[in-house]
């Protein structure tokens, strides 16, 4: 409990690279000692941040991450101890999650079993990586207190894919931050990495036509009309092509970004009965249908509206109900 308030605290826990147009600075990667474009990243509550927001540091240290990555798995414990010891000399760790469907649950996951205690951001567009010259996982960048670039590369030579020493012959992180931390140039300022590969952002031709009346009111009726409806929490409805048609731009950011349909148990425990998780095959017909203008189709196929609802539990009455004695205020 304690590692996972101390994370959230810091906004643990995901985060998204800029919206809206690609700089110049951030379309080709920056050399040892050229300045860090100003991108951002989105927190646990999809809120855009940047580096701007951990105040005035001497040194950043950007560890990009995926889940699944053998070498993450064995580096993120090191990370974390290098944290500890750096913390109180003004550097700041923020590890990225580059991958390209790794899901806030799953990072939030990742990040508690290893006890991490610095913020795990998300970049959905993997801007990061380009603009830094990033290709593989776990590796690492430093950034000086000018959000300079003086160090790129591995974090030591212990773990590679094909086997790991007892011991690394050399720190390279470490000593890349004592020489920034001292005022000095990094005697090694890149290293090779070994890792994996960062996802490219090509996408497969279309097989078909995406439309919204044989593909997407099907997906909508299968997961969400159960709450956007009349009557229900949801604040719009989601039940008529133009209603749909009229958020589509927000659909497909929030399904790319899963952060809707809601769903925030760890897949680690199991299938539950009232589960409602788009596959990557579903979230990729969302996103074709948005980038494709949105198009309606044969609307005459369309089933007829669901009924509104009036039950007062929408997945079945419960149980039982207990009511409590007293009146409680949640924050």
């Amino acid at each position: 409990m304690r590692v996972f308030i101390a994370v959230a605290g810091c906004w643990l826990i995901l985060g998204t690279s800029a919206a809206g147009m690609e700089s110049p600075e951030a379309a080709r990667p920056i050399g040892v000692g050229d300045k860090a474009p100003d991108l951002t990243f989105k927190d646990i509550r999809y809120l855009p941040r940047s580096l701007a927001d951990f105040g005035p540091k001497k040194a950043f240290v950007l560890a990009f991450t995926t889940i699944g990555c053998p070498l993450v798995e064995r580096y993120l414990p090191v990370l974390q101890k290098l944290e500890s010891a750096y913390r109180g000399r003004g550097v700041q760790f923020v590890a990225i999650n580059v991958s390209a469907d790794d899901s806030i649950v799953a990072m939030a996951g990742q990040a508690v079993e290893h006890n991490l205690e610095f913020p795990v951001v998300r970049d959905f567009d993997r801007r990061w990586p380009k603009a830094l010259g990033v290709t593989r996982t776990p590796q690492v960048v430093v950034l000086d207190g000018e959000r300079r670039l003086r160090y790129r590369g591995r974090i030591d030579d212990q773990y590679r894919l094909g086997g790991a020493r007892a011991e690394p012959t050399r720190r390279d992180l470490q000593q890349a931050l004592d020489e920034v931390l001292a005022g000095k140039a990094v005697t090694v300022a890149e290293t090779p990495v070994d890792g994996c590969l960062i996802p490219s952002d090509e996408r497969p031709p279309p097989i078909k036509e995406v439309t919204y009346a044989d593909h997407i009111a099907p997906l909508l009726a299968k997961h969400c009309v159960v709450c956007h409806q009349a009557g229900t929490a949801a604040p719009f409805a989601l039940v008529t092509y133009g209603q749909v048609k009229a958020r589509a731009a927000m659909i497909g950011e929030v399904v790319r970004e899963q952060r809707m349909p809601p769903w925030n148990a760890h897949p680690k425990w199991g299938r539950f009965a009232n589960q409602r998780v788009l596959s990557d095959a579903e979230r990729e017909l969302v996103a074709h249908w948005v980038r494709s203008g949105a198009p309606a189709g044969d609307l005459s196929r369309l089933p007829p509206p669901p009924p509104e609802k009036k039950e007062r539990w929408l997945i079945g009455t419960p149980d039982l109900v207990l009511q409590d004695l007293a009146t409680y205020k949640i924050p």
